[in-house]
Protein backbone atom coordinates (compact mmCIF):
# COMPACT_ATOMS: atom_id res chain seq x y z
CA UNK A 1 0.00 0.00 0.00
CA UNK A 2 1.67 3.35 -1.15
CA UNK A 3 1.42 6.57 0.79
CA UNK A 4 1.62 10.28 -0.01
CA UNK A 5 4.74 12.08 1.25
CA UNK A 6 5.77 15.53 0.50
CA UNK A 7 9.44 15.33 -1.17
CA UNK A 8 10.79 18.61 -2.41
CA UNK A 9 7.58 20.34 -1.56
CA UNK A 10 5.65 18.72 -3.61
CA UNK A 11 2.91 15.61 -2.92
CA UNK A 12 4.09 12.52 -4.11
CA UNK A 13 3.64 8.75 -4.25
CA UNK A 14 6.34 7.47 -1.75
CA UNK A 15 8.53 5.39 -3.81
CA UNK A 16 10.39 3.85 -0.68
CA UNK A 17 9.69 0.51 1.03
CA UNK A 18 10.75 0.46 4.54
CA UNK A 19 11.93 -2.47 4.85
CA UNK A 20 11.94 -4.40 8.97
CA UNK A 21 14.57 -6.16 10.01
CA UNK A 22 13.62 -9.47 9.33
CA UNK A 23 12.52 -8.45 5.07
CA UNK A 24 14.20 -10.37 2.48
CA UNK A 25 15.56 -7.49 0.11
CA UNK A 26 12.96 -7.28 -3.29
CA UNK A 27 14.15 -8.02 -6.54
CA UNK A 28 14.75 -4.46 -7.19
CA UNK A 29 13.90 -0.79 -6.13
CA UNK A 30 13.97 1.78 -3.61
CA UNK A 31 14.87 0.30 0.78
CA UNK A 32 16.13 1.80 3.74
CA UNK A 33 16.53 -0.34 6.94
CA UNK A 34 17.24 0.59 10.25
CA UNK A 35 20.50 1.44 11.52
CA UNK A 36 21.13 -1.89 13.30
CA UNK A 37 20.29 -3.73 9.89
CA UNK A 38 22.75 -1.36 7.95
CA UNK A 39 25.87 -2.07 11.01
CA UNK A 40 24.97 -5.56 10.37
CA UNK A 41 24.24 -6.40 6.58
CA UNK A 42 25.75 -3.36 4.79
CA UNK A 43 27.91 -5.30 2.63
CA UNK A 44 24.90 -7.21 1.38
CA UNK A 45 22.75 -4.28 0.90
CA UNK A 46 25.50 -2.63 -0.83
CA UNK A 47 25.58 -6.11 -3.49
CA UNK A 48 22.41 -6.37 -3.99
CA UNK A 49 21.92 -2.60 -4.93
CA UNK A 50 24.58 -2.94 -7.51
CA UNK A 51 23.12 -6.38 -8.50
CA UNK A 52 19.78 -5.21 -9.34
CA UNK A 53 20.05 -1.24 -9.56
CA UNK A 54 18.36 -0.51 -6.42
CA UNK A 55 19.21 2.15 -4.03
CA UNK A 56 19.53 1.82 -0.63
CA UNK A 57 19.29 4.30 2.87
CA UNK A 58 19.55 3.82 6.50
CA UNK A 59 16.56 5.08 9.46
CA UNK A 60 18.44 7.00 12.13
CA UNK A 61 17.35 7.18 15.46
CA UNK A 62 17.60 10.81 16.93
CA UNK A 63 20.15 9.66 19.45
CA UNK A 64 23.12 8.78 17.18
CA UNK A 65 25.30 11.44 16.72
CA UNK A 66 25.93 11.10 12.94
CA UNK A 67 29.50 12.22 12.72
CA UNK A 68 30.10 8.33 14.39
CA UNK A 69 29.75 7.48 11.01
CA UNK A 70 31.87 10.19 8.64
CA UNK A 71 31.73 9.31 4.89
CA UNK A 72 29.54 6.28 5.01
CA UNK A 73 26.84 8.75 4.15
CA UNK A 74 27.53 9.81 1.18
CA UNK A 75 26.98 6.42 -0.22
CA UNK A 76 23.67 6.59 1.03
CA UNK A 77 20.24 7.65 -1.22
CA UNK A 78 18.08 8.38 1.93
CA UNK A 79 18.89 9.64 5.57
CA UNK A 80 14.94 9.36 7.34
CA UNK A 81 15.02 10.52 10.46
CA UNK A 82 13.07 9.67 13.32
CA UNK A 83 11.16 12.38 15.02
CA UNK A 84 9.56 10.87 18.41
CA UNK A 85 7.24 13.36 19.61
CA UNK A 86 6.81 17.16 18.47
CA UNK A 87 8.88 17.82 21.81
CA UNK A 88 12.17 16.34 20.58
CA UNK A 89 14.42 18.17 17.98
CA UNK A 90 17.30 16.66 17.81
CA UNK A 91 17.08 15.06 15.03
CA UNK A 92 17.19 18.63 13.47
CA UNK A 93 20.44 19.05 14.40
CA UNK A 94 21.15 15.39 12.52
CA UNK A 95 19.85 17.57 9.53
CA UNK A 96 21.99 20.16 9.91
CA UNK A 97 25.14 18.11 10.52
CA UNK A 98 24.43 16.04 7.57
CA UNK A 99 24.33 18.49 5.00
CA UNK A 100 26.27 21.70 6.19
CA UNK A 101 29.45 19.34 7.40
CA UNK A 102 29.48 16.57 5.75
CA UNK A 103 28.19 17.42 2.60
CA UNK A 104 25.51 15.01 2.39
CA UNK A 105 23.33 15.58 -1.25
CA UNK A 106 21.20 12.88 -0.52
CA UNK A 107 17.14 12.90 0.47
CA UNK A 108 17.25 13.40 4.02
CA UNK A 109 12.96 12.77 4.98
CA UNK A 110 11.59 13.22 8.44
CA UNK A 111 9.24 10.22 9.92
CA UNK A 112 7.10 10.03 12.71
CA UNK A 113 5.56 13.29 14.92
CA UNK A 114 5.94 15.43 11.50
CA UNK A 115 3.44 18.01 12.34
CA UNK A 116 2.81 21.60 10.11
CA UNK A 117 3.87 24.04 12.92
CA UNK A 118 7.88 22.85 12.71
CA UNK A 119 8.14 21.35 8.55
CA UNK A 120 9.10 24.98 7.79
CA UNK A 121 12.36 24.53 10.35
CA UNK A 122 12.74 21.75 9.35
CA UNK A 123 13.19 22.18 5.68
CA UNK A 124 15.70 24.76 6.70
CA UNK A 125 17.39 22.20 8.37
CA UNK A 126 18.24 20.32 5.64
CA UNK A 127 14.98 18.16 5.53
CA UNK A 128 13.50 17.56 1.89
CA UNK A 129 11.17 14.87 2.53
CA UNK A 130 8.16 14.36 4.67
CA UNK A 131 6.25 11.75 6.23
CA UNK A 132 3.20 13.69 7.70
CA UNK A 133 1.92 11.89 10.85
CA UNK A 134 -1.47 10.09 9.74
CA UNK A 135 -4.66 12.03 10.46
CA UNK A 136 -3.19 15.30 9.10
CA UNK A 137 -4.01 16.77 6.10
CA UNK A 138 -1.00 16.74 3.65
CA UNK A 139 -2.04 19.37 1.37
CA UNK A 140 -2.15 21.78 4.21
CA UNK A 141 1.08 20.51 5.64
CA UNK A 142 2.91 21.36 2.52
CA UNK A 143 1.40 25.11 3.00
CA UNK A 144 3.63 25.12 6.23
CA UNK A 145 6.64 25.23 3.53
CA UNK A 146 6.00 28.72 2.31
CA UNK A 147 4.76 30.41 6.08
CA UNK A 148 7.84 32.55 6.07
CA UNK A 149 8.75 35.14 3.12
CA UNK A 150 12.43 35.62 4.21
CA UNK A 151 14.59 33.80 6.39
CA UNK A 152 17.57 35.98 8.93
CA UNK A 153 19.18 33.30 9.99
CA UNK A 154 21.48 31.38 7.95
CA UNK A 155 20.52 27.67 7.41
CA UNK A 156 21.14 24.67 5.53
CA UNK A 157 18.85 25.71 2.94
CA UNK A 158 20.82 28.84 2.63
CA UNK A 159 23.87 29.54 4.82
CA UNK A 160 24.16 33.40 3.96
CA UNK A 161 22.41 35.04 6.82
CA UNK A 162 19.28 37.46 5.74
CA UNK A 163 21.66 40.95 6.31
CA UNK A 164 24.10 39.46 3.62
CA UNK A 165 21.68 38.56 1.43
CA UNK A 166 19.40 41.91 1.73
CA UNK A 167 21.89 44.46 1.53
CA UNK A 168 23.66 42.43 -1.65
CA UNK A 169 20.48 42.42 -4.11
Amino acid sequence: MSRQIIRNGKVIEDDWVALQDDDALPASGKVHVSLDRWQKEKAGIVSWAEGCGGQYGVRIPNTLDVNELGDEWLILSIAVLEFPNFADGRALSQAQVLRRQLGYTGEIRATGDVQRDQMYHMSRSGINAFEVKEGRDIHAAIDSLRDFSFAYQGAADNPTPGFRRWFTQ
